[in-house]
């Protein structure tokens, strides 16, 4: 029968190196995942100072609408608070950059709330008030008389609607976040600034929240304009003040006393400076 060489044995010292060869790999293994782990953080730390300071931004462009637009804090406002706390209260790198992409999307998500708001009210309290006063008088040389009141609402400097929406509309257009501006564009926003502009500028001078108007007028010899409380002769120009409360007027037999208008509805049967026509074009 053929003998089979014996294996060689291992000695001690073979034991050795085989043991320092493997502890060697698990060091090299050990290591590995060290500094594969340390760049990871490494990475999550610097995302996140990326998103705290983009998050810081988007904070300060919402804090900086609301002081220009003069809006209380809102619903949205305070989940932007929220979650800037929590963010600032992770310990971990990684979660802290998740949580201040939370913060960005709840800023976009303010911002867009807001648009949406300015949007809606700008069709229910500027456009859809002026589609019920376009065509009556004075806005339309003929036609049933516009209301003072509904008239003053809309347009008076001091409180009118469509300044107020103006105001929180631009505060809202000034603001971009990541490069990106937040608002969109009012439906026939120019032509109704235009409107608002001549109709401030004919009845409300700056400040006024009620019509009230300084001009001069002049009366065809032999005619007496009765009108803003005054009797005014024909002859020269003779100063006139009109408030809402006292626009009616009458002209010899012409007779608009009972128009809140009445003085403009004379206005083609005497001279007026400066003068004022309001209708639509």
């Amino acid at each position: 029968m053929e003998e089979v060489a014996p294996k060689p044995k291992v000695g001690v010292r073979g034991r050795w190196v085989l043991a320092g060869l493997g502890s060697a790999l698990a060091l090299c293994v050990i290591a590995f995942y060290a500094v594969a782990l340390g760049f990871d953080e490494s990475r999550y730390r610097a995302d996140a100072d990326v998103q705290a300071a983009e998050a810081k931004a988007a904070r300060e462009a919402w804090d900086r609408y609301r002081r220009a637009s003069g809006i209380p804090e809102t619903p949205e406002g305070a989940i932007i608070a929220d979650l800037t706390r929590q963010a600032e209260g992770e310990s971990s790198a990684r979660e802290r950059a998740a949580a201040y992409r939370d913060v960005i999307d709840a800023c976009f998500a303010a911002f867009a709330t807001e648009d949406a708001r300015l949007a809606a009210s700008w069709q229910s309290n500027v456009l859809a008030p002026w589609q019920n006063l376009r065509g009556r008088f004075p806005f339309e040389s003929t036609g049933q008389d516009a209301d003072p009141v509904a008239v003053g609402r809309l347009f008076n400097p001091a409180s009118g609607a469509l300044w107020a929406v103006l105001h929180e509309y631009r505060a809202l257009s000034e603001i971009q976040l990541q490069g990106r501006g937040v608002a969109t564009a009012l439906a026939d926003q120019a032509s109704m600034e235009a409107i608002g502009q001549r109709v401030k500028a004919a009845l409300y001078g700056d400040h006024s929240p009620v019509i009230d108007v300084r001009l001069e007028v002049r009366v065809p010899e032999g005619a007496v304009l009765e009108a803003a409380g005054q009797v005014i002769a024909g002859g020269d120009w003779r100063a006139l003040h009109w408030q809402e409360a006292n626009g009616g007027a009458k002209l010899g037999d012409l007779d608009a006393s009972s128009s809140p208008w009445g003085l403009l509805r004379l206005a083609p049967h005497f001279e007026m400076r400066p003068a004022i026509d309001l209708t639509h074009q």
